[in-house]
């Protein structure tokens, strides 16, 4: 089976030394990034929901997934007017 590939969400600066890092989003949700510096080579990755992920997020100026807006149901339809009974003899007569 062959893995999916990550979407990239933007640039955020290496907490370690400062170089702007390539933050991926894998098809779980998980957050990771890769420095490239050949001095740091440090790397890491955030689980959903987590702290970490939010600043990454924050950092990188992307949104998190808004959850789903609840269904509004439209207005109740207004009571149909009672229907009138047909008229009789007798109730032409006001008996």
């Amino acid at each position: 089976m062959v893995a999916a590939a990550a979407k990239n969400l933007g640039k955020m600066p290496c907490p370690h030394c400062g170089e702007p890092v390539a933050v991926k989003e894998t098809a779980s949700g998980i957050l990771k990034y890769a420095c490239q510096d050949a001095e740091c080579e440090a790397e890491a990755f955030a689980r959903p929901h987590t702290v970490a992920a939010r600043k990454w997020r924050a950092l990188v100026g992307a949104k998190a997934p808004a959850p789903a807006a609840p269904k509004q149901e439209p207005a109740p339809a207004p009571a149909p007017a009672p229907a009138k009974k047909p008229a009789t003899p007798f109730s032409m007569l006001g008996l």
